[in-house]
Parts: structure tokens; sequence; C-alpha cells
């Protein structure tokens, strides 16, 4: 049923589908009777009424026009508005409600073309999604109509003209303006239930010019909604000084001193610049009060308020604000009180068993997940058993028995510190849940380095849960990248799961040649991520050269990447490598060089067995990495060294053989050869070293370089 009628769709075409797009939008918003859309309908027909009939310049209403071009939402209820408000004007208003109809219409068939035009995801996108210079576009053309429809209606003259360039520029102005407050992050919600912090921007750029965007045009719409209640007096009471008082004391209660003054500064400006200092005054005196009570801030705000109006004007001052700001007071007093009311204890209960249920279920699959510790094991003991058995014929599986225990359990202690919850980190992120505005919902944090979160409340229509504000809080409190979110709902709980994911890469590029006495290279080189959100790089020298020292270092280079991942930690794994080494009945040893960069926080380590330097190069700066040890195989005890080190993005690593650089000091060349600008790809960089070690008669040992880059994502 559901391909005939698409079929049908098609053959009717583009107009048809557009058609059905629109009645299915309004059907949407008509149906959708939650009670706060139906606060965001009723708000849109409001304020379409209100800017439909506010006269700007030369006697142009471009308010309306722009409102309509603007909306992403409740489009056809502020069309309903605005052509309610043109109609007050009279016969001439009969002109702006259908230029009001015609904005509709452009962006109906802009962003319904789109739609029909669109596949899979594409297809299903709303209607009014189009972006800014789009809808600024449908605002342009509409009042362009406007303004020919004025010249021809009263002839040419100077007035028409300037009618017909504010009817034009402005309408695109104000949907510019506006598009930064409605096409933002933060919703309506939010912006009255949220957190305090929606404010908060993190320290990516393009996130603060977006914020900053969005706090612009917020002042700018509260501005011209203040201005456009100008005009309306019941009984002498200006409503314009009331929305102003509204609007103030609302900013200075949800978000401080700061943002109270300057939402009471600009919501009066426009209409009195004489008392707009007096309610920035209101705003910044009740911010700083509320913290000791409600009643304090309304009282002396208000006092500030009165007396700045007597101030400036004299009685009439006084009594043209203080009769509006009593309304106010009024107004907004309940409103205080509904967003700060407490739900009942019953209910609260409820709530907080419902989310620890969800919760609660939720970490046992996690926990149960991590305790089939085996895996990690099981694929490294998969590996490494045949290679084993390849390089060693004296029952080396046997002989160290004890060591492939220990690695069985550090990896089982490793799976198990990762179920294990993170109090720390739980306290730190419930502040941010619950300034989000779960009130009783439950947030845990697991895990020791691999951070997984699971968080659970009540949240009817899903803004909450899925506010990327939870996700930005999450991580500015943790220091870690999470990956994108998983959701579940049942009835009105909803519950989000997410895990900390790499916040750094590590590109690689190697380059090889065998030294003069022989044809095979006794080096071995790797580069590798494992499972467990590591990335290394890796160099191995056997003893000598040719095909037996390249049976040993090929050795140590597969059996670390093999058995890297699995949980055990670096000393056993080195130990069991230097144990198997020294089984061999015939002498032979390797060195062992590895970088290791944890991807999820960005720790870099280094493990040097008999290895040379490396180095880290940070822009114009270069660092040795040096460790005085032996090579593997050779002793019993052990003779490694675990050196850390901090990079940061951009930074580049370079690892060489003792072909090119011995393991006592430096050429003379390399450190000065380093210290260039390194080529634009990393291939080319370690081409480079390894021609000039050539160059300089580096070429009678094998040599190797590995060159690496950390990036930050």
């Amino acid at each position: 049923m559901e391909v005939k009628e698409k079929e049908r769709v098609k053959r009717r075409g583009v107009l048809s589908g557009l058609s059905s797009d629109v009645r299915e939008s309004i059907k949407r918003e008509g149906t959708d009777t939650g009670s706060f859309k139906l606060w965001i309908n009723l708000s849109a027909v409001v304020i379409g009424f209100l800017f439909g009939g506010c006269h700007l310049f030369f006697g142009s209403y471009p308010l309306g026009l722009a409102l309509v071009s603007a909306l992403p939402s409740s489009v056809w209820f502020a069309l309903l508005g605005v052509s309610l408000g043109s109609l007050t004007l009279g016969r001439s208003g009969i002109i702006y409600a259908l230029i009001g109809v015609l904005a509709v219409f452009l962006r109906v068939i802009i962003s319904g073309g789109e739609k029909v035009k669109g596949k899979g995801s594409e297809s299903e996108k709303a209607l009014f999604s189009e972006n800014v210079t789009l809808r600024v576009c449908s605002a342009v053309i509409s009042g362009f109509v406007a303004a020919i429809y004025e010249i021809l209606l009263e002839s040419i003259s100077f007035e028409t003209v300037l009618f017909g360039v504010c009817m034009v520029i402005l309408p695109a102005l104000f949907t510019f303006l506006f598009s930064g407050a409605f096409y933002h992050d933060i919703g309506v919600r939010e912006l009255i239930f949220g957190t305090k912090r929606i404010f908060v921007a993190s320290e990516n750029r393009g996130d603060k010019m977006r914020l900053y965007s969005f706090k612009a045009s917020l002042l700018v719409f509260i501005a011209l909604a203040a201005f456009s209640l100008n005009k309306y007096n019941i009984f002498g009471i200006n409503l314009s000084f009331v929305f102003s008082g509204c609007i103030t004391l609302f900013a200075a209660k949800r978000f401080g001193t700061l943002y109270g003054a300057v939402v009471g500064f600009v919501s009066s400006a426009l209409v009195s610049g004489l008392y707009s200092a007096g309610f920035a005054l209101l705003g910044a005196a009740s911010g700083a009060l509320f913290v000791f009570g409600v009643w304090y801030a309304i009282g002396l705000g208000g006092a500030l308020l009165s007396i700045w109006g007597a101030y400036v004007s004299g009685v009439s001052g006084f009594l043209a604000l203080l009769p509006e700001y009593l309304i106010s007071c009024c107004i907004v007093f309940p409103t205080f009180r509904f967003l700060e009311r407490e739900e009942a204890p019953e209910i609260r209960d409820n709530v907080k068993r419902r989310a620890t249920d969800m919760v609660g279920t939720m970490a046992l699959a996690y926990r149960n997940r991590k305790a089939i510790f085996s895996e990690p094991v099981e694929d490294s003991m998969k590996t490494l058993i045949p290679m084993l058995n390849s390089f060693s014929d004296s029952g080396v599986i046997g002989e160290n028995y004890a060591l492939l225990s220990k690695i069985i359990a550090e990896s089982k202690q490793t799976a198990l510190s990762d179920r294990e919850m993170d109090e720390e980190l739980t306290g730190k992120i419930e502040g941010v849940f619950l300034d989000l505005g779960f009130k009783s919902g439950v947030i845990r944090a697991f895990g020791e380095r691999k951070k997984y979160v699971i968080c659970s409340g009540e949240d009817k229509d899903g803004t909450l849960i899925t506010s990327p504000l939870l996700r930005r809080g999450l991580e500015e409190a943790s220091g870690l990248k999470f990956s994108e979110p998983e959701y579940y709902r049942r009835d009105d709980m909803v519950l989000m799961q997410c895990e900390a994911t790499k916040q750094y890469k590590l590109d690689f590029a190697l380059a090889c040649a065998a030294g003069t006495s022989g044809e095979v290279s006794g080096d071995s080189v790797d580069s590798f991520e494992t499972g467990d959100l590591y990335a290394h790089g890796l160099i191995s020298d056997g003893m000598g050269s040719g095909s037996e020292a390249k049976k040993t270092s090929r050795f140590a280079v597969d059996f670390l990447k093999s058995s890297l991942g699995c949980g055990a930690s670096y000393s056993t794994l080195i130990h069991m490598l230097n144990s198997i080494i020294r089984s061999e009945r015939e002498e032979c040893s390797a060195t062992v060089d590895l970088f290791t960069l944890d991807l999820i926080t960005g720790e870099a380590t280094f493990i040097k067995s008999g290895a040379a330097p490396s180095y880290i190069k940070r822009k114009s700066s270069l660092f040795r990495i040096k460790s005085e040890t032996m090579p593997l195989g050779i002793i019993k005890q052990v003779d490694a060294e675990k050196i850390s080190a901090a990079v940061t993005h951009g930074d580049y690593i370079i690892m060489l053989s003792d072909g090119i650089s011995d393991s006592s000091d430096d050429p003379s060349w390399l450190p000065e050869f380093l210290n260039k600008s390194a080529p634009e790809t990393l291939s080319e960089y370690a081409e480079k070293i390894l021609a000039e070690a050539k160059r300089v008669g580096r070429g009678k040992d094998d040599m190797s370089v590995l060159v690496m880059r950390v990036e930050k994502l």
C-alpha cells in the first residue's frame, strides 16, 4: 500500500508532493497536544500578531515577514498571528498578510522541493529546514513584491522608494538575525527549564561563535518584542514596560546578575532610552539578591527601578514605572514558584526507583560483557601458541607456564577494573545531569580508563536526554571524548549510555634498508592499533644481520603485536619475551623499541631495551628519549626501561634503529637534520631521514626509520 501511494504521488508530480507535505506539517503541529508545545504555538501566534502590526521606518512592516521567514517550527501559527496583526492596519494590511503567505509559500517550495528530491533520510527532512541563505532569499523576494506593489499603487516618489528599500533590506536583515536564535542547539525548553550551563561554550572556536550568535540574536528578538508592544496601553499601563520587567526578572533569576542587567537594558532601550538604565539596575540587583530570596530580589530591584524613574523624570517617571513593575511581579512570581516547586515525595521516589532499575539493568549487562575477559586472551593465545612452537623446539611453553598464567591473571584484573564504578567521576557528572533539569535521575560512571556512562531520568519529550549539553558536560567533567550516545525509552523514562572513545590518532610511515653485509635486513618494524584503543610503533633489531637476525627481530615484533591488546602489563610481556629468546639453544638477542600512545587520554610511553634513542619533534623544539639498557635474550634479568613522555597535537615521534643512531651518542648530523622543517607527508619524511643517513655513510648496518605524528581529533 505504501509503495502504491509513493508511485501515485510520483505520477502526480512535485506540486502534489508539496501539497501533501504542507498537509502533513499542519496536521503534525495541530495534533501535537503536549502542553509545552501548545504554549509554544500560542506564543508564535501572539508574537506574530505583534510583529505583523509593528511599524518601523518609512511605513514599512518588516518584522512579521522576517518572523515567518526565520522560524523552523510553529510557522503556520506564526503566519496566523502575522495575518491577524496585519489586518489590524486596515486595507493596507491585507497586502502584508498576503506577503507573509507568499514568504511561507516560497519556503514550502524550497524546503519541500529539497525533500521531494532527497533520498533515504534526506527524504524525511521536515519542511522549513532550509539553510539561512535560502530563508533570507524568501524574505527578500517577498519584500521586493511588497515594494513593487507599493510603487505601482502610489507611483514613484521619494517616500515609496525608501519604503521599497526598507521592505527589501530589513526583512532579510531580521531574518538573518532571528536565525541565530532559532537554529541553535539550545531550545526553548532548555532556555526556560534547563541548566544554567547552557551559555557555557566549549573550547571549540566554532561552538563559541555559534553561542555568541545565539545570544546576540536572542537579545535582538527580545528588544523588538518589547518595541512591538509599545503601542499597546491598557488603562494607561505600558505593556512594553510590563514585558521588560518580566523578562528582566526571569533572566536575572535563571542566569544571574550580568545577564539580568544586559536583558534589562536591551529590552527597554528601543522603548525608552531614559528608563533602560533603570531596568539594567533592576536586572543587576535582583540577580545578585535571588540567592537570599525572591522577595529581597523583587523588592530591592523594584526600589532601584522606581528611584531611577523618579531621578530622570520626577514623579511622572516614578508613576510610569512602578505600576508596570508591580504587574510584572504578579506575573513572574507564580512562574518562579512553578520553576522551583518540588515534586511530591512519592512521585520523586517513584521516578528515582524507575531510573535506578533502568541504570541497574544496563550496568549489569555492561558488567557481564566485561566479565568475559578471556576473549582478548584467547585471541592472543590462538596466535601466540603456534608462533612459540615455530620459533623454539625446546618446550618453551612449559618452561614459561608461570608467565602465561600471570598474563591471564593480569588480563582478568584489567577486565575487572573496567567493571568497577568510578565514584569520583560519578560525583562530578551528577551535577551536570541535575543542572540539565533531571530532578530525580540516576547517573553512573564505570571503568578505570575507558569510561562508560549510563544515565536515566524522566523526560517526556526526550529533549533533555538528547541535549548536546549533556554530552558536552560529560566531556568537560571527565576530560575525555565520548562516543555518540545510545538512547532507550520506557514510557516517560529515558536512558542514555555512551563510552569514552579515542580523541587522538597516530599516523605512521616507515623506511628500511639492509646493511652492506647482507641482502636481508635484521630489523623488523611495525605500527598498529590494539582493540583497547592504544596505538603502537615498534622497532626490533636482531643480533647480527641476515635471516637469523630477521627471525629473532620478527618474532619479537609479532609476539608483542599479538599480546599487547590482551590487558597484561608491559613488564610481564617483556619478561616473557626475554625468557623465550634466551631459551633458544643458539645465542641470540634482540632490541625492543616500543612507543605507545593512549588514544583515549593522550598519554605516551616508551619501552626501551637496548634500543637507539628516539626523538619527539615539536615545532622548532627537539626532545631526545634515551635509555642505557641491554637487548633482550642476553641475561636472565630483564633490562628494560619505561619512559613516560608528554605529547601534543602535531608532535612527530621519530624512532630509529642503531644503524642510524647508536645507543650511546647521536651522530653529529642527526639533531641538525631533525631540527629542519618536516616535509608534508610522513613517508617523505622517513625516506629523507634514511637517505641522509646513507649520504653520511651510515649504511654498513641495517637501517630502519619509523616516523609517527600525533593528531587530536
